[in-house]
């Protein structure tokens, strides 16, 4: 089906397009003249399959009638020869309707087999999928362990500090005596202020775990804590004190806080874990990671 030919139905020079060959005439057509869809030409070029123009196929059909209407004044040989030429014509048809379709269902079962083949495939790399996911939450679960080894002592004081100045020594210890829980000075290991958008957040590591937690247990006792109440000034700006987090246990921790609208009553974090719970007496949940908090947010 290739080369520049004329069509025989529109008589015109043909180009490279795409065309149609007939068995019968071997005249050459366009697809639209011969009603045959680009998709079907394709396949018959590909599958070998023979195709007659609309004037061979009623010739082949006229011919093939011929034999039922033979005269009885006609003579014998001539009927016999035609019912031959028939029979022989409607064998090839049968034999390339078999082959055709022969082909066909070697395309169907080729089909089955790499549909076959493929199934397997998915269902491997969905395999090795949920291996490597496993693995990474192993990764993520390990680093978020050393990293809150590092900061396990560390405690966040906002409010303490205005814009602008650095909180001293001499503050701090005011504030711990307030929460009666006074640190030496040997207890403070370190401390940095980072600027916020809220505002200088102080950053202290101290000597020991037991220290924090009696600093956090105080401030949970106490309640609002704020500036004239410690006796830091006049001011009734709140003073917040909570324990350091890691950035991705603090997005677990604010995005957890969306249980509250899914029944929780409580989500709070301790040593680096965000936990929630639904009702007062009920078990607290260990919200893992954010795929734990997925389901539980459904």
């Amino acid at each position: 089906m290739g080369g520049s030919k004329e069509c025989k139905a529109y008589s015109k020079s043909m180009g490279k397009k795409l065309k149609l060959n007939c068995g019968g005439c071997n005249g050459y057509f366009y697809l639209d003249c011969g009603k045959v869809s680009e998709v079907d030409a394709r396949l018959m070029h590909q599958e070998k399959r023979p195709w007659n123009c609309d004037e061979c196929t009623k010739d082949r059909v006229a011919r093939r009638s011929t034999i039922f209407n033979i005269s009885s004044s006609e003579s014998q040989s001539q009927g016999i020869g035609e019912l031959k030429s028939m029979i022989r014509e409607l064998q090839t048809d049968v034999r390339d309707m078999r082959n055709a379709m022969d082909f066909l269902n070697e395309k169907y079962e080729d089909e089955k087999k790499r549909s076959k083949i493929m199934s397997d495939m998915v269902g491997e790399i969905s395999k090795e999928n949920q291996t490597l996911k496993d693995k990474v939450e192993k990764l993520e679960a390990a680093l978020i362990v050393q990293e809150n080894e590092k900061i396990k002592n560390n405690i966040c004081i906002d409010g303490l500090a205005k814009d602008g100045e650095r909180a001293d020594g001499e503050k701090l210890k005011k504030l711990f005596t307030y929460l009666n829980t006074p640190v030496p000075d040997n207890a403070i290991e370190n401390m940095k202020q980072v600027q916020t958008k809220n505002g200088p957040k102080i950053i202290i590591t101290l000597s020991t775990l037991d220290l924090k937690e009696r600093i956090l247990k105080a401030r949970s006792q106490i309640g609002k804590i704020t500036i004239r109440k410690t006796g830091l000034g006049e001011e009734n700006s709140a003073i917040y004190i909570s324990e350091e987090l890691t950035k991705e246990v603090y997005s677990l921790f604010k995005s957890a806080e969306g249980l509250k609208d899914k029944g929780f009553k409580y989500v709070w974090h301790k040593n680096g874990t965000v936990f929630a719970r639904k009702q007062d007496g009920e078990n607290a949940i260990l919200i893992k990671n954010s795929n734990t908090l997925s389901q539980m947010l459904l």
